[in-house]
């Protein structure tokens, strides 16, 4: 089940959570802006459940984590 993520501040702007040139800034950006989110908790939850279903798909800022990020935290939430 995908938690109520409506109030997520990504919504106003999704694009700026996937830099194209992922630019450090634009990452920097995106990952202090999830971290004021009143939604980051079930946010990271959704976050480690689709990237350990999808790994080849994990790009960008979700969860206030960058996609090297991810793929630690989604190793460790396997072991």
């Amino acid at each position: 089940m995908n938690p109520d993520l409506t109030a997520a501040l990504c919504r106003l702007d999704p694009e700026a959570w996937f830099p194209p040139d992922r630019r450090m800034l634009a990452v920097l950006e995106a990952v202090e802006t999830c971290r004021i989110c009143p939604v980051l908790d079930p946010c990271r939850a959704w976050t480690v459940r689709n990237d350990r279903a999808n790994p080849a798909e994990i790009y960008g800022v979700c969860g206030g984590w960058t996609a090297d990020e991810r793929r630690r935290v989604a190793r460790k939430a396997v072991a």
